[in-house]
């Protein structure tokens, strides 16, 4: 398949790996976060089958409307939307995908020794440093990364809905735009997440633990992402549908936090 990619930061790389690996073809490349024109004629004239969207999360939604008009495949970055409502108009698009690499983990056969268990602990913990130029960045403005939340917390609500099932509660919330935190239950667990990053550079963590066990969830990124292409290349993936309750979680989070 013909990849065209909209967006070169941080994860960029990653995908360049991951297509490469699938002996995929590049068609076109822009830096689609600095000039609408560019991108708008970018996805509107490139001679492509997939566009992947790499870019700011403000961007995300109107990217996905414009490859949609031009009834293309779409892999998206993480999150989708950062506003709720905007899930209406793309949710029913059965050729819109999302990189939701974490789920490729094969942690749930990792802890068959815990599956007897009729409740689970879970603690989600990322918590990192970060200087004063970040937060001059998209990373670091809620309006365009959609806050901690969806920034850090997404990757992690995404995997414990995914193995454990929906939310039915969330508990004991504090959220700025810098720290997040609280408790979420459902019907078998609760999961206590702390994401921040405000944190030194000395004290930084990314935890998470099932009943006291750790997993290492960074261990074969590039792995995962190939397998994220792999799937696309058969018609398969996770799709909107696959990761509304996610983006659901997270606005239920923000506004018990009012």
């Amino acid at each position: 398949m013909k990849y065209f990619i909209c967006g070169t930061g941080f994860v960029f790389p990653r995908h360049v790996q991951a297509i490469a690996k699938v002996k995929g073809e590049f068609a076109e490349i822009v830096n689609g976060n600095r000039n609408i024109e560019t991108w708008k004629e970018a996805i509107d004239k490139a001679d492509y089958d997939v566009a992947v969207i790499l870019t700011p999360p403000d961007f995300h939604y109107p990217m996905i409307l414009r490859a949609m008009e031009r009834n293309k495949i779409i892999l998206c970055e993480k999150p989708l939307v950062i506003n709720e409502q905007d899930l209406e108009a793309i949710k029913d698009y059965d050729k819109l995908y999302t990189v939701a690499q974490l789920r490729y983990l094969d942690i749930g056969s990792n802890f068959t020794n815990l599956t007897h268990l009729n409740q689970y602990d879970i603690n989600m913990r990322v918590a990192v440093h970060r200087d004063a130029d970040y937060f001059k960045k998209w990373q670091g403005q809620p309006m365009r990364s959609g806050g901690i939340l969806y920034n850090l917390g997404i990757h992690y609500f995404d995997l414990l809905l995914h193995i454990f099932g929906p939310a039915l509660n969330v508990l004991d919330i504090k959220l700025d735009d810098k720290n997040a935190s609280g408790v979420i239950v459902g019907a078998n667990y609760n999961a206590r997440f702390y994401f921040s990053t405000d944190t030194a550079e000395n004290e930084q963590e990314r935890v998470f633990s099932i009943n006291g066990r750790e997993f290492d969830l960074a261990g074969e990124t590039d792995k995962l992402y190939q397998k994220v292409y792999q799937d696309l290349e058969r018609g398969k993936g996770v799709k909107v549908q696959d990761v509304i309750s996610t983006i659901n979680l997270i606005e239920k989070i923000k506004y018990e936090a009012r």
